[in-house]
């Protein structure tokens, strides 16, 4: 779907998922982070809408990113943890197919697959490279003790999964962000405001 903005007001939406609860994790540090961006967040122009979404293929198949539909978003983050990610990990791309890993419902998609005829990989818009960069030089800045980088595997899994259903829907205006989880080694405020850093580079680069 297609995005519309306020002429007048030339206000952004953009959604920011973080992902509930799986396999062995007690907190999942990609919602505890996605979830303390309000606080942060004092950009009166561009609004932030956050949610939490399951992992579950049959949800993100039917909800992602339609169920934001009604509000517009002119760009959709979606967050997750990996226990392999050593940093706040930057998703260049996303893959149609190879989901073979069930979902909390033991679920699999048809065919392994997110979009049958689907193109093998989507890409973000974004210049990633960039982005990364800024995020590097703003957290040694601002003492935050962050690293970011990138990658080209999102691990075929619930993350892949719904960020290659939001960059087709969305036409490449959509990013995945990895999280390592809480404490190993960022705290929850310290990955709240990384992301937060992102967002502003996202608006930055997407802005007329």
């Amino acid at each position: 779907f297609t995005s519309t903005r306020d002429r007048q007001t030339d206000t952004m939406v953009i959604v920011v998922t973080g992902f509930g609860l799986f396999r062995d994790y007690e907190v999942n540090a990609s919602w505890e982070a996605v979830k303390g961006l309000p606080e942060l967040w004092t950009d009166k122009d561009n609004n932030l809408i956050i949610e939490e979404i399951p992992v579950e293929y049959d949800f993100i198949q039917k909800q992602v990113p339609e169920k934001w539909e009604d509000k517009n978003p002119e760009f959709v983050v979606h967050v997750g943890v990996s226990s392999l990610a050593k940093k706040v990990t930057l998703e260049l791309q996303a893959h149609n197919d190879g989901y073979d890993k069930p979902d909390v419902k033991s679920c699999f998609p048809q065919e392994n697959c997110c979009l049958p005829c689907g193109s093998s990989v989507e890409k973000t818009c974004l210049d990633l490279d960039k982005i990364c960069n800024n995020v590097n030089l703003t957290s040694e800045e601002l003492s935050l003790g962050v690293e970011a980088c990138l990658s080209e595997d999102a691990g075929r899994y619930l993350c892949d999964f719904s960020y290659y259903k939001s960059l087709h829907k969305m036409k490449g205006k959509s990013l995945f962000i990895h999280v390592p989880p809480i404490d190993q080694p960022y705290t929850t405020l310290q990955l709240s405001k990384t992301i937060k850093i992102v967002l502003q580079n996202i608006i930055q680069q997407i802005k007329p």
